[in-house]
C-alpha cells in the first residue's frame, strides 16, 4: 500500500516542485505566474514525460475550479458596466 501511494505521489511532487519553479522564473522575467504554469504544461505535454494519471487529472480539475474561483474573487459586475457603456454601438444602461 504504501508503495502505491508513493507511486501515486511521485508526479504530483515532480509537477508542484516544476509549477514553483516555473513561478519564480517567469515572476523575475516580469510574467504572471499563469504563464510559467502554461509553458510547463505545454513543455511537458510535449515531450511526454507528464503522463495522464487520475491523480494528475484530478490536480489538473481542482487547479481550473481554483482558477475560476480567483477569477470571480477579482470580477467587478461595476467594472465590466462601465466597460461596457465604452463598447462602440453600446447606448445606455443593461
Amino acid at each position: 500500500m504504501e508503495q502505491a501511494l508513493l507511486t501515486a505521489l511521485a508526479p504530483v511532487v515532480l509537477l508542484l516542485a516544476l509549477g514553483v519553479v516555473a513561478a519564480i522564473v517567469t515572476r523575475m522575467v516580469g510574467l504572471s505566474a499563469i504563464v510559467g504554469y502554461l509553458a510547463i504544461g505545454i513543455v511537458l505535454a510535449a515531450t511526454g514525460l507528464a503522463k495522464s494519471t487520475e491523480p494528475i487529472r484530478l490536480l489538473a480539475e481542482l487547479g481550473v475550479v481554483l482558477l475560476l474561483f480567483d477569477i470571480g474573487l477579482h470580477f467587478s459586475l461595476s467594472h465590466l458596466r462601465e466597460r461596457a457603456l465604452a463598447c462602440p454601438g453600446k447606448s445606455g444602461p443593461y
